[in-house]
């Protein structure tokens, strides 16, 4: 099954991140440059780059929708050789 995360941006999960925070302190400054925005969003951005990564991984694992080196090594892991063009 194929699962896309292009819905999680990193405006989206620095803004989680900063609910959160919220939820347990209110009164904390959490504008930006503020030390609290400062600690997550680089944190935030790194996250986004996992999502991507995920949805690389997970597109690569499936033969419908693998790149073709992928499937060779799908297959490779198969036991199944291709043919010479």
């Amino acid at each position: 099954m194929l699962i896309m995360y292009e819905s999680e941006t990193r405006q989206k999960i620095l803004n989680r991140m900063l609910d959160r925070v919220r939820e347990n302190d209110g009164n904390l400054d959490m504008r930006p440059s503020s030390p609290i925005y400062n600690s997550v969003a680089p944190a935030a951005v790194e996250f986004s780059n996992l999502y991507a990564e995920l949805s690389f991984l997970d597109m690569i694992a499936y033969g419908s929708t693998a790149p073709r080196h992928y499937l060779i090594l799908l297959a490779k892991e198969r036991g199944i050789e291709g043919l010479p063009a």
